[in-house]
């Protein structure tokens, strides 16, 4: 039978996973109009002006093609 101990933590335990959940859904709404842009949407819908955050393009913009697609600070391959 559980204990009053093993409850408590339990459901201590779920708030914490429902707050964190709670957090991801906001975060992906506010990030869903870019994550649902299509390649042609993205260019002629302005996303680029309207979505992106003004530091990111100012970030992004003077990169190479090759900075953007190679290793950076934010992604880099793993063999599995």
């Amino acid at each position: 039978m559980e204990g009053v101990r093993e409850r408590t933590e339990r459901n201590a335990s779920l708030q914490r996973i429902t707050a964190q959940i709670e957090e991801l859904r906001v975060h992906l709404l506010e990030w869903s109009a870019l994550a649902n842009a299509h390649m042609t949407d993205f260019f002629t819908c302005e996303h680029w002006q309207t979505v992106v955050p003004h530091n990111w393009q100012r970030e992004l913009l003077p990169l190479t093609d090759a900075e953007l697609v190679g290793e950076n600070e934010c992604f880099h391959w793993v063999e599995i």
